[in-house]
């Protein structure tokens, strides 16, 4: 009744005076970010990790100097990000055939300031939010592989990249065997 419009109404003020409240709810920051812990994801020993996680999508700097939202630069397919402004020395390691059988693109986010470095067949971006920095600085000197629906396939160290690999490799065959 009356009691509930006046409670609502005085809601709806209580958020337009405080800019965070109105953020929280419009940012729907209240809702749990989804996470798989089963399925096709490599489980880390780790208590924290983002495999399972769905990964932020901020907007980001391409080398034309574009801005555009990082899920038009990930596209539908498996990717392999790292925040790192040595792009060339840390794809140079993925050296694994599951790499190519997944066809798997490299993306480098470069660290604000960093030099554009040619790094061939690794596509480079730049941070323009700090959501991929704060997301990564957690996970230094780590690479993410990111499953064509954009959520964390795995998050390794970069020198445990070939034992990650051999996991994802047993996962694909684990997952698409025939069975006739």
């Amino acid at each position: 009744g009356a009691w509930s419009e006046l409670i609502t109404q005085l809601g709806f003020l209580a958020l337009k005076l405080c800019p965070a409240a109105r953020e929280y709810i419009t940012q729907m920051n209240y809702k749990p970010s989804p996470r798989f812990s089963n399925g096709f994801i490599i489980k880390s020993s780790r208590r924290r990790t983002l495999a399972g996680r769905l990964f932020p999508q901020p907007n980001v700097i391409t080398r034309e100097g574009e801005t555009v939202p990082f899920d038009e630069i990930l596209g539908n397919r498996f990717v392999v990000v790292a925040r790192t402004d040595q792009p060339t020395e840390l794809f140079a390691a993925l050296t694994h055939s599951i790499w190519d059988r997944l066809g798997a693109r490299r993306i480098a986010v470069l660290p604000e300031g960093c030099d554009d470095p040619a790094a061939p067949s690794v596509t480079c971006v730049r941070e323009c939010e700090d959501v991929l920095a704060r997301t990564l600085d957690l996970y230094p000197k780590h690479i993410l592989v990111l499953r064509p629906d954009h959520y964390v396939l795995a998050c390794t160290p970069a020198s445990e990249i070939d034992e990650c690999a051999a996991e994802i490799e047993a996962l694909l065959d684990g997952t698409f065997t025939n069975t006739k």
